[in-house]
């Protein structure tokens, strides 16, 4: 049987780079407005990707609500729409996410895209770290981005 993993929601953050500057969110998905099995609008999800609504389950994919769930039998990518990055001078990606036991915490990574998607050579978490050690329960995963994704006007990310 696939092994699935679930993100729940991503958040951008843009954290303030001076003393009383407010932080604001750069992109932010919940996937409230997916259509499951598809992504939201703008994201490109590869086989074994899928948003949904599961059970609370011991080993459903999710536990209530919009998400994102990919089969860890199947090696694919998804990735979010374009979005800027322009004038940040720090930033962090905070998502929330749920590893089943039979989820190995290497098979995902999160690389990330300054041309548009054509390539995604930065990478932001990489395998073994962009999953909890802990499974069955949602964990906040939070990183400051790499200074290389900083102040771009075309900034993607891919969960692989």
């Amino acid at each position: 049987m696939p092994v699935p993993i679930v993100l729940f929601s991503f958040f951008w953050l843009l954290l303030p780079f001076a003393a009383g500057y407010a932080q604001t969110t750069a992109f932010e998905e919940d996937f409230t407005g997916a259509i499951p099995p598809d992504g939201p609008t703008g994201w490109t999800l590869g086989s074994g990707w899928k948003t949904g609504t599961t059970s609370s389950s011991s080993d459903a994919g999710g536990s209530g609500g919009n998400n994102l769930e990919h089969r860890g039998s199947i090696a694919a990518n998804a990735v979010t729409p374009g979005f800027s990055l322009g004038g940040a001078g720090l930033a962090s990606l905070t998502y929330l996410i749920r590893r089943t036991r039979t989820y190995d915490r290497a098979n995902l990574r999160v690389t990330a895209s300054i041309d548009g998607g054509v390539t995604f050579p930065i990478v932001v978490l990489g395998a073994g770290t962009a999953l909890p050690a802990a499974t069955g329960d949602y964990r906040d995963i939070s990183v400051p981005l790499p200074s290389s994704v900083l102040d771009q006007s075309s900034v993607m990310l891919r969960f692989e």
